[in-house]
């Protein structure tokens, strides 16, 4: 697809010349409702698990649509008497499940199907949180995503302003997701090596033990848990916590690699080149060391990591974007200095990693969504799409048409994008960001023409039945960029300022989404 109107000569010019500066955001959320799985029940294990399950749907605003829910019991488990649906401050309804569910049985568990009335004229959700309660007093509950209507969501930094800050303005503005880049490292600060006579992971430098590969684990189930408990959680607990309490949905985008782990005994983050290679990469003057431990090895990494957040969070965050425009990697790596190594101009390695990080997730949680925001200044992108999102279960789009100038404002772009994408595939296809800087004026930005695109473009996303819109993003970075400073808009996308004083456009994005319901 043409990113500006010139002939093709002149295109690959300054394609070439794009990608130099071009910066890569994800984030989304589409239409359509799916379910979060329980691993919590009187008597449940590892191996029998209560779950809940729910048919993909969109629910326009304007429809009434019913909800299949399909809830398994393993047998010898007692079955809940009732479930308790929460739909918000709107409404709180009690099923029946032993006399509305349709009950199937099977050799090893009991499977009843119910549905529920949802108006989309009444409830706006992001989800649904569903209690089932048993006769002793025990309950477990689920989170069920549930997307009624256009969806509303901002790209934010984490500990880039206090948090609470963050939050009250994402509440103020009224957007349904919070999408944020959640740091590999922070969770998981070193790779992870792997006893196969035990079956169990293996911490530190021990050089008696070699990374896995995907093979050796994958189908594991129990090998997520026990990985899971040698990781560090608070700090994301909490985090998670601050934005529910809020009714904001967390979308992360997880298995960056710029954030990837590091080897045991090194300061050089994993990568996955052959075994003893190494290379630098650097972001914006720092920069960072790596060292190979082969693509499989690199791959078993991402998939627990995927699998554990997904199980942990099952009951709190629905939806999960895997890595981040994976199929614009390449000039990530040879462009942007983002990345480092060969395997991420191998667009076949990039297909394995966006599947393997999707069956992480269906193995943490068979319930949980996942997206990837595509970058559509790739040329490729629309083949890549049709190629690659088997395992998704919504499609993410990232724009910056004006990344380079100011006027005239390119928002058409996301029509086409939208348009070409939904050809596609019938599934959700989401916006997950986009933005327009407020400047330099030396460069004709200006906050009047940062409001113009942000009309303009949440506009023709809904009008071209786009399911969602994700602005990049809530506030600018602190800093000054230089005279000569080619990526100087770098510092002029937010809706605030870093002192957090909004600017014209946080009024306007609160006017739209507050005018969309």
């Amino acid at each position: 697809m043409k990113f500006i109107p010139l002939d093709v000569k002149n295109y690959l010019t300054w394609y070439s010349k794009t990608l130099r500066f071009c910066l890569t955001f994800l984030v989304f959320i589409p239409a359509i409702i799916l379910s979060g799985c329980s691993e919590k029940s009187p008597s449940s294990s590892a191996q029998n698990r209560i779950w809940i399950k729910a048919e993909p749907v969109w629910i326009s605003p304007a429809e009434n649509r019913a909800v299949t829910f399909s809830l398994g019991i393993p047998k010898g488990i007692k079955m809940p008497g009732e479930a308790v649906l929460d739909l918000g401050p709107l409404n709180q309804e009690k099923i029946d499940l032993l006399e509305n569910g349709e009950r199937k049985s099977s050799p090893t568990e009991i499977i009843y199907r119910f549905q529920v009335e949802i108006d989309g004229r009444l409830y706006r959700l992001n989800h649904l949180d569903l209690t089932l309660k048993w006769p002793e007093g025990t309950q477990a509950s689920i989170l069920v995503p549930i997307l009624v209507g256009f969806q509303w969501g901002v790209v934010f930094i984490p500990g880039q302003r206090n948090l609470s800050d963050q939050v009250g303005n994402m509440k103020d503005l009224g957007v349904d997701f919070g999408r944020f880049w959640l740091d590999w490292s922070k969770i998981q600060v070193t790779a992870f090596r792997f006893n196969p006579a035990a079956q169990e992971v293996v911490w530190g430098n021990n050089s008696a033990y070699s990374y896995p590969s995907l093979e050796s684990i994958a189908g594991n189930s129990n090998l997520i848990d026990e990985y899971a408990n040698h990781l560090t959680w608070t700090e994301f607990d909490t985090f998670v916590q601050n934005l529910r309490s809020a009714g904001i949905a967390p979308l992360p985008l997880i298995a960056d690699a710029t954030t990837a782990p590091l080897a045991p005994g090194t300061q050089a983050r994993i990568a996955p080149e052959d075994t003893g290679w190494t290379g630098s990469a650097c972001i914006l003057g720092t920069c960072v060391d790596y060292v190979g431990i082969g693509r499989d090895a690199y791959l078993a990494q991402a998939y627990l990591h995927a699998a554990a957040l997904a199980r942990r969070y099952r009951d709190r965050i629905g939806i999960w974007n895997l890595e981040n425009e994976l199929n614009w990697a390449y000039v990530h790596t040879g462009v942007a200095g983002w990345r480092v190594g060969n395997a991420w101009s191998d667009p076949e390695f990039c297909r394995r990693i966006l599947k393997t990080l999707a069956d992480g997730i269906k193995a943490g949680n068979p319930s949980a969504l996942a997206t990837m925001n595509f970058n559509i200044h790739d040329p490729a992108y629309l083949q890549k799409i049709s190629d690659w999102t088997g395992p998704l279960d919504l499609i993410g789009l990232g724009a910056y048409p004006n990344y380079l100038f100011a006027s005239p404002i390119m928002s058409s772009l996301l029509a086409d994008a939208v348009l070409n994408t939904k050809g596609l595939t019938d599934k959700p296809v989401l916006v997950l960001e986009t933005g327009y800087p407020s400047g330099p004026a030396a460069k004709g930005y200006s906050e009047n023409l940062q409001v113009q695109y942000l009309s303009k473009s949440t506009l023709i996303t809904s009008e071209n039945a786009g399911a969602g819109y994700f602005y990049f993003h809530l506030e600018d970075p602190p800093g000054t960029p230089g005279p000569n400073d080619l990526q100087a808009v770098e510092y002029y996308w937010g809706l605030t300022y870093p002192d957090g004083t909004t600017k014209p456009a946080y009024g306007e994005f609160k006017s739209l989404i507050e005018n969309s319901r």
